[in-house]
């Protein structure tokens, strides 16, 4: 197993930050449509409805992602990639799943409640 696999490690310091900003959005939704706090864009704060929709959404799907995330590093472990290499793809894979739940809970919204 490479332990020092930068997209291994890549991958293991930010995908349980989604876990943990999934599970505490989850467990402490905002209350309210607010700049500081939850799922915030501009198809979820122009109603209530989709605001109270999106919250519990939104953090189930960066859950997901973060999971997904851990086990890719875990599948990484069994590869040798050169360091520059495996930080661009370490990154990409950041990158793509970081915009999952974002594109995941527009896609729902725009189904759920139209444009």
């Amino acid at each position: 197993m490479n332990f020092m696999n930068p997209i291994f490690i890549i991958l293991i310091a930010t995908c349980p930050i989604f876990i943990i900003t999934g599970w505490v959005m989850l467990k402490f939704p905002p209350k309210s449509s607010n700049m500081n706090y939850g799922y915030r864009t501009k198809q979820s704060r122009s109603s209530v409805d989709k605001w109270n929709f999106s919250q519990p959404y939104s953090a189930i799907q960066f859950i997901k992602s973060g999971l997904i995330g851990c086990c890719l590093s875990m599948i990484t472990l069994f590869f040798k990639v050169d360091e520059a290499s495996g930080a661009a793809i370490g990154i990409g894979l950041v990158l793509m799943l970081t915009v999952y739940p974002i594109y995941k809970t527009e896609k729902v919204l725009k189904q759920k409640f139209g444009e």
